[in-house]
């Protein structure tokens, strides 16, 4: 990654395939007289190269307009990935156009290519961000286009989708039969719906494809062949009643969470299924005899451990779904049959939303699931938890949402998240909070790894009780600081963190007696200790009307401290009236919250009136009768200085920091005046970040 320029020497006479693979940041390559063979695969990982020079006497190899050729410009070999150009034609004298040819240009809109273009290799436009028309002249024997999507002449053959493309669905035209090989292979696409006349899947068709949730078959779809879907992010059902054959690998690494199969199917080949670790149900059209029949190859074993159902199609049923504009409905069973348990899943056109109410038949019903007894009609509506442009799912039944100008990742909804770490690689330095809501069951594997971004300035997680947590979920949150868990010590043991998730263990634990929402985009979580934290981006909901009831009412007798973090902008007056035994309170500078704890009889009252790396000044206002120590901790929880303040009016005052605050914490304790500075009762804590206020 620190090679500039490359400058091959006279007397080389080739080079080999991948020879420069990972260059990533190369802008020069220089090519000698003497090179004959280039070999390929060199630059798919260049994004910055911008100038190729060539020898004039070089007898194989030419540049024009930074435009790579062989010297008898039949072969378009190297498009210079920082050509500025939006349009581009390939010379007529072009035959062939190279494996990764214009990989990685973030520039071209239109690429023109002529008739007598008659070989493009599959990966030829890798990665090029903004290609939107690839236009084939009508007279060439081999290719047609529409939009940047690839055919045959005939357009009966799809050989290549854009990879660089950012729509969420595609619908396969009708003309189209056979689907080349890793035709979607690393596609952005959440949904494909294949065309009738396709029979057959090809190789890696899906392969590696990290946004796939689901995939709709034809009745006519008979073979899956080889990884199919391999290490795809597939996450929703899939319905596989007609397919015959799966071949080795089809399914590998996905979170395919149940599948529809029948005893039309023969065989089942080596880890079709293997590390499906979401897999939970199989629905079987057949009988045990019919099942216990079928060629199961091995490592397979997450496909034999699943729970079996064996359909009787003369009890299936129909489920009218009913939806809101901008959501649409999906069912965790692929087959309606009576008995059944089917759960609801939504996914939304727009970031931030969830589900809000299920209505089966005319009747609201608790949670997302419900047993199939009869035909049902099935109405959902949908809520706006967070006002954001940056969201989407992140697995069936969960979503993520960017909130706080991209310093706050939401992990929301009711399911498991995907096993996946490119959902938000291009955000992954701006996140500072991942709060994770309970109903989230689950926590994937490498989903915050860093491979794709590293989430280096992470410094707060809040997880629930119900989600287990997979290896590596968290490994690339190198400077975690604390973690704010919904549950007990004795469920944080049970969840046998291991050495791969690191930072979960290395970081403070809080334990959490409840949590939720109370405004949009803002937070409430109640430690054990009695510390109420209010945190999020937004306004706190104003619950002053008589028929209002504030989210931690249920809690209120257990609350006595509580922190109203930056980012809140407004906390309305009576908030926290009901908190009968709160004795103090920190608000972050640029809260408005005037009369929010009218009614308390509160001790001390604090605010960050100013910050600095040598320096925090609060505004305190101390009770009657009531002492102030503000205590100077760093990282390891050593008392680095300690300063006293007795009972007094609300005043300014200036805690005693030097450069240790860039380090350290800043904690406020309450006491009786008459009582000894040193035997303090807790009541708050200031990360000395300021993050937190």
């Amino acid at each position: 990654s620190s090679i500039l320029k490359i400058d091959i020497a006279e007397g080389i006479t080739a080079i080999g395939d991948s020879a420069f693979y990972r260059c990533d940041a190369v802008t020069e390559l220089s090519i000698p007289s003497t090179l004959i063979s280039f070999g390929s695969n060199h630059f798919w990982r260049s994004p910055h190269l911008a100038k190729i020079t060539v020898a004039s006497d070089n007898p194989n190899y030419t540049v024009v307009d930074d435009v790579l050729f062989t010297k008898d410009m039949t072969e378009l070999v190297l498009y210079t990935p920082m050509k500025a150009a939006s349009e581009y034609t390939v010379p007529a004298s072009v035959d062939t156009i190279d494996m990764w040819a214009f990989t990685s240009n973030s520039a071209l809109e239109k690429l023109s290519i002529p008739a007598g273009t008659v070989s493009i290799d599959q990966n030829a436009f890798h990665a090029c961000s903004k290609l939107s028309t690839i236009e084939i002249d009508p007279q060439n024997p081999n290719y047609s286009s529409v939009g940047a999507v690839l055919f045959d002449r005939s357009m009966s053959t799809l050989i290549r989708y854009p990879d660089w493309a950012t729509t969420k669905s595609y619908v396969i035209p009708e003309s189209v039969t056979a689907i080349s090989d890793s035709a979607f292979f690393r596609s952005q696409l959440s949904h494909v719906t294949l065309s009738k006349g396709i029979t057959s899947l090809s190789r890696q068709a899906f392969g590696w494809s990290d946004y796939l949730d689901s995939v709709t078959f034809s009745d006519q779809l008979a073979e899956l062949n080889y990884g199919a879907f391999y290490y795809s992010s597939l996450a929703q059902p899939m319905d596989c009643r007609n397919v015959t054959s799966i071949e080795s690998c089809v399914f590998y690494g996905t979170d395919l969470p149940s599948i529809v199969l029948s005893d039309k199917l023969t065989q089942i080949g080596w880890g079709a299924f293997n590390s499906c670790d979401m897999l939970t149900d199989i629905y079987y059209i057949g009988t045990p005899e019919s099942w216990a029949a079928t060629t199961i190859q091995g490592g397979n074993d997450p496909l034999l451990n699943a729970n079996i159902h064996y359909i009787d199609t003369t009890k299936l049923h129909s489920i009218t779904l009913t939806e809101p504009d901008g959501c649409t409905v999906s069912l965790s069973c692929p087959i309606l049959a009576e008995g059944l348990t089917v759960t609801v899943y939504a996914s939304f056109d727009e970031p931030g939303y969830d589900i809000d109410t299920i209505n089966v038949d005319g009747v609201d019903i608790d949670g997302r699931s419900f047993t199939i007894t009869k035909d049902h009609k099935v109405r959902v509506t949908k809520k706006k938890l967070y006002n954001t442009e940056i969201g989407g799912s992140c697995g069936a039944g969960v979503y993520w949402a960017l909130t706080d100008n991209q310093r706050v990742l939401h992990i929301y909804g009711n399911g498991n998240m995907k096993n996946c770490d490119s959902l938000w690689p291009q955000y992954a330095e701006d996140i500072e909070k991942i709060i994770i809501s309970p109903g989230v069951q689950s926590i994937g594997n490498g989903v915050f790894q860093g491979s794709r971004g590293w989430f280096s300035n992470v410094t707060t997680v809040i997880l629930p009780e119900s989600a287990t947590i997979k290896p590596y979920a968290f490994s690339g949150c190198a400077h975690l600081a604390d973690v704010y868990y919904l549950g007990s010590p004795e469920s944080w043991d049970a969840l046998k963190i291991t050495d791969d998730n690191w930072p979960l263990t290395s970081a403070t634990i809080h334990y959490l007696t409840a949590a939720g929402h109370c405004g949009d985009g803002v937070f409430w979580a109640l430690e054990r200790d009695g510390l109420l934290r209010v945190f999020g981006s937004g306004a706190v909901d104003d619950c002053s009307a008589a028929d209002a009831v504030v989210p931690w009412a249920d809690y209120a007798d257990q609350i006595t401290a509580v922190c109203i973090e930056s980012g809140v902008t407004n906390v309305p007056a009576g908030t926290f009236s009901g908190c009968e035994n709160l004795v103090s309170a920190s608000v972050a500078p640029g809260v408005a919250a005037d009369g929010a704890f009218k009614g308390c009889d509160l001790k001390m009252q604090s605010q960050i009136v100013a910050l600095s790396q040598n320096e925090v000044r609060l505004r305190l206002a101390i009770a009657e009768n009531t002492a102030v120590c503000a205590v100077i901790y760093d990282e390891n929880g050593k008392m680095l200085a300690c300063r006293y303040f007795a009972a007094g009016d609300a005043r300014e005052a200036d805690a005693v920091l030097t450069s240790v605050l860039a380090a350290g914490r800043v904690k406020l304790f309450t006491m009786d005046a008459q009582a000894a500075p040193s035997a303090p009762a807790l009541a708050i804590e200031i990360p000395a970040d300021g993050g937190a206020g």
